[in-house]
Formats: C-alpha cells, structure tokens, sequence
C-alpha cells in the first residue's frame, strides 16, 4: 500500500515529487504558512497532473505547536513525512514531530533520499501512566500554573506521590528531568506548569 506522504512546503518543490517516485503516494499532504498559500496552489495544481491526490492545509502561529499538532493527528503506520520541499522553520518542526511521534521520515539531498533515523515507539509510549495523567491534568489547563494541591484533589494522588512523579528519586527521573514541567514557589505554594516541550508533547496527542 502507498504512503500517505505529509510534506511542509516553502523551498524546493522538486524533492516533492523525488520522494513520490521513491515511495509512490495514496495522497500528498502539503502543509504552509499563509505566505506559501500560492506554492501550495501551484503544487497541487502539478500533482493533479500525475493523478496525485493533494490536500494542502494552512498552519496557524505558533508555527511549532500547530505542525505537532496537525501531524500528532495524522500518524498512522502508513503515513511517512516529507521534509525536503520544506523551508528552515517548518523543517525543524517537522523533523521534531516526527520523533515525537515515531513517524518515518526523510529528506531529500539533491536526487538523494535520507531516511531520519526515527525510533518506531513514540515518545509519549515511553512515559508512565500516571505521569501521562498529571501532562493531561496541565494540558488541559492550558499548560498554564497549577497548583500541587489542585493536581492531586483533581487526580486522587497523594502529595508525596505527586511528588515522586514531577521530582524523580536518586533512582528514577521525575518530570522536570525528562524537561516536561517546571516548577516554582507562589506564595505558599507550589505551582507546576508545562515547559514549551511539555506544550508540544502534548499538542501531538490532543
């Protein structure tokens, strides 16, 4: 079966249809920033001609966070992502999505394609279930500062526990060490709150 190919568009249109004649493609998916929106039209207008099938899909800003977004909902097995039509900051968010997500990947030198060297297991596959659950408790206040108390009246856990996961031990790494969530002093509380990549993990599984 073809892949579904997903592809950040904005430099050279050519390693487009490179990776089609590698992998061939069940339907191309061309992702743009609004000043790209005419690359994207033209693009399409080209696959057609090959009787490719093209969606193109416009990312909002933050640029980051709705690429992991847009491809967190689009991995499956047959999907593979396509960053050598792409320009320098759709690229690195892409390539960033795809090892979070555990995606295939390339790029594509001249007339050469180079596979990134993904890992299968998505990243979020490699954390706790209970770890997952206090990321999900700050996703879905916006990642935004919650208080301990409020974590663990909200997820029936106790403080120490709470504790354990977002601290770690001298044996096992806690949340700030995996660089998911941070944590500071207000008042006389203490606040948790997701970091940047805590935001994008996320944003892949929303």
């Amino acid at each position: 079966m073809k892949p579904t190919i997903i592809a950040p568009i904005g430099g050279d249109s050519s390693a487009i249809f490179r990776g089609i004649r590698e992998f061939g493609a069940e339907k191309i998916i061309l992702l743009h920033v609004r000043e790209h929106r005419k690359d994207a039209d033209n693009l399409k207008a080209e696959l057609a001609k090959f009787s490719v099938p093209a969606l193109s899909m416009q990312m909002s800003e933050p640029v980051w966070e709705s690429i992991f977004r847009t491809i967190g909902q689009m991995r499956n097995e047959d999907s593979m992502i396509n960053v050598g039509a792409s320009y320098s900051r759709l690229k690195s968010a892409a390539i960033s999505a795809a090892f979070v997500n555990g995606m295939r990947g390339f790029d594509v030198e001249g007339d050469k394609i180079m596979p990134l060297p993904v890992l299968k297991l998505p990243y979020y596959g490699m954390i706790a279930k209970k770890k997952m659950e206090i990321l999900q408790f700050l996703a879905k206040h916006g990642g935004k500062e919650s208080a301990l108390e409020s974590i663990t009246k909200s997820l029936n856990m106790s403080l120490p526990l709470l504790s354990y996961y977002i601290n770690g031990n001298a044996k096992t790494e806690g949340l700030k060490q995996a660089g998911l969530v941070e944590t500071k002093a207000k008042g006389r509380h203490v606040i948790v709150f997701l970091t940047l990549t805590g935001r994008l993990l996320m944003e892949s599984i929303a």
